[in-house]
């Protein structure tokens, strides 16, 4: 899950590790020695010309499986669901003897199409295909097809966040309404003059209260309330009337009760809210409100007409009271009502905006003691990253799991595995779909990557490029977004159909040769912890790497190399790149609310932070 998550973890541990092993860029020659122990030591003594470009036929493995081409469905496909019809296409110069797919033997189509019919369970599928050749070489791929039920982009996930807030958030809740309106002045949301007529006009020259105080927040089955008195209001007057007259209105006490209900939501959140909830009422009364003339004039003039000046009053205080009361409870969530806006971290540098917003499907309040809320959340990426292609969220709906805060604990959250897919699919979307490092132009690499660092791996790259300093440019493309587990009391990512393709710079900036075209799929294991009010993510650990090797264009491989190869690449970097994982807020915590020793589990299919709060 993950202020930013996972969908770039496979891209960058890649790219961060080919882009630290190599010596020098470009085709030129490296230094001709080091200075050890005062003695120059040669470490590489060129010899030329290069007989560059073509891989000898030594180098290649001496025995190969068949070609496999997936045909059908596409690599990363979404299906509803729960079969799908798989299909083929298998080459061999020495033919194919068979085909077997995710353990099933395949039929044969004709024309070198095999076919079968494979049982999809929930979530990300890993497909196996082996092939057997005439000779009884095998070669074996593997392909990702997702399950499930899928939601649009950008879109509403239900049931995504479960929360309880106990009485002593709610006392937070309120405490931060008076924090932020400290500073409240009432004087300019009133109307001037207040009232007029033909033969009166009242207006209202300086207006003075006690800040405003929050009297409790209370909770019902129906909702939530709010009591909000301002004391010791008094406003001087400017009265018109056969003459100018001056008079004071006092009240003992002005008193506002929002009260917010539970509703089902019929589209974008509008209006005001409390806590997410649709405010429905909000209710101002006065205590002692008088006029008090200021001269004997005033009383004898004003005294037909008081109580129609004190209604006029009433009305006009009243709506500035609902006004600024209304603006102090703008935000009570994070995200909720306005979207909040994350700037995450890109592997190619600088970030892209996320916007997240939470939106309150339901719940319950409990007299004297909390409320619980069920909401939906969406994560959207405002700029697509171009080459991203179309992908909708896994959504599997987990069942809400039972939170009850623990003695000393106030504050719970469920936070479900399809809030963390919405995460996950949006920063994909927004800039983790592809990323290049190029070797020919290094500008802030001191060691971009060489051929150096496939030698160990690919004889035949020494007869492509037998300077160790041959630039390389590796792409790399997430081509379906990742998806996250919650389970077995871990964070899972699963990252499928990661292509990397590795290409040879050995002509100085002519045509490169590709040596390598790969799909891998890798599963990650999360550590996720709390603290302040954002998730933090750390120790990533591989397991489960599947390599399909797509395309050879410069010459056989060994799939083993190529295994061998991303087995040192992927878990090396993890480490590093957790150190660039961004922090997460905690979505459906109310502003204002500090936890205090706050703890997480993985159940049920989320994540579940509990904490008290001050």
């Amino acid at each position: 899950m993950q202020q930013h998550l996972l969908g770039g973890i496979l891209l960058t541990a890649l790219v961060a590790w080919l882009a630290c092993g190599c010596a020098r860029q470009s085709n030129g020659l490296p230094a001709a020695g080091s200075v050890a122990a005062g003695s120059t030591v040669a470490l590489w003594a060129p010899q030329g010309p290069f007989p560059r470009g073509q891989a000898s036929a030594s180098s290649a493995p001496a025995r190969q499986g068949p070609e496999v081409t997936v045909l059908q469905p596409a690599r990363g496909a979404q299906v509803t669901g729960t079969t799908v019809q798989v299909e083929v296409e298998a080459t061999d110069p020495d033919g194919v003897q068979s085909v077997s797919i995710q353990g099933t033997p395949a039929a044969d189509l004709g024309g070198g199409r095999w076919g079968a019919q494979v049982a999809l369970s929930a979530g990300l599928n890993l497909i196996e295909v082996v092939a057997v050749d005439g000779l009884g070489d095998r070669s074996s791929g593997r392909f990702s097809v997702a399950q499930g039920q899928f939601a649009a982009a950008g879109a509403f996930v239900p049931g995504a966040v479960h929360a309880r807030l106990d009485q002593p958030a709610l006392d937070v809740v309120g405490r931060e309404v008076e924090a932020r309106s400290a500073n409240l002045d009432l004087l300019p949301l009133l109307p001037h003059p207040v009232y007029t007529s033909t033969l009166v006009t009242l207006d209202v020259t300086d207006l003075t209260h006690a800040p405003l105080r929050v009297a409790g927040v209370t909770t019902s089955a129906g909702g939530v309330s709010i009591a909000i008195e301002l004391d010791q209001l008094v406003a001087d007057l400017d009265i018109s009337l056969l003459g100018r007259g001056e008079a004071l209105a006092r009240a003992d006490r002005a008193r506002a009760v929002v009260q917010a209900r539970f509703a089902a939501p019929t589209g974008p959140a509008t209006g005001a809210r409390l806590l997410g909830l649709q405010v429905d009422r909000l209710d101002v009364s006065f205590v002692n409100l008088r006029l008090q003339p200021q001269s004997g004039f005033a009383v004898t003039v004003l005294s037909p007409i008081a109580n129609l000046l004190v209604g006029a009053l009433r009305g006009a205080i009243s709506n500035a009271i609902e006004r600024a009361v209304l603006r102090a409870l703008e935000r009570p969530l994070v995200g909720a009502d306005h979207p909040l806006r994350l700037d995450l971290p890109l592997l190619g540098g600088g970030t892209a905006p996320l916007e997240l917003l939470v939106r309150i499907d339901g719940g319950r309040g409990w007299a004297g003691s909390g409320l619980d809320l069920a909401t939906s959340f969406s994560a959207a990426a405002p700029v697509p990253f171009p080459h991203a292609l179309p992908a909708g969220v896994l959504v599997t709906r987990p069942a809400a799991p039972v939170v009850v805060p623990a003695p000393g604990e106030s504050v719970a959250l469920a936070l479900s595995g399809d809030a963390a897919n919405a995460f996950a699919h949006a920063y994909w979307l927004a800039g983790a779909a592809r990323y290049q490092i190029d070797g020919t132009a290094p500008t802030n690499k001191p060691h971009p990557p060489s051929a150096r660092l496939l030698y160990p791996f690919f004889p035949l790259v020494r007869d492509i490029a037998p300077d160790p300093a041959t630039p390389l440019v590796i792409d790399v493309s997430l081509e379906a977004p990742p998806t996250v587990r919650l389970e077995q009391g871990a964070v899972a990512l699963r990252v499928s159909e990661a292509q990397v393709s590795v290409w040879l710079d050995y002509l100085d900036g002519g045509p490169r040769a590709e040596v390598l075209r790969a799909r891998v799929s890798l599963d990650i294991s999360v550590r996720v912890a709390v603290q302040g009010q954002e998730l933090v993510l750390s120790d990533l650990r591989a397991a489960g790497l599947a390599v399909d090797v797509i395309a050879e264009p410069s010459g056989d491989l060994d799939d083993q190399g190529v295994e061998d190869f991303l087995d040192q690449a992927v878990p090396t970097l993890l480490d590093s790149v957790a150190q660039r994982l961004p922090r997460l807020p905690i979505p459906g915590l109310p502003a204002g609310v500090t936890l205090v020793a706050p703890s997480c589990e993985v159940r049920d299919g989320h994540l579940i932070v509990r904490a008290g709060v001050q």
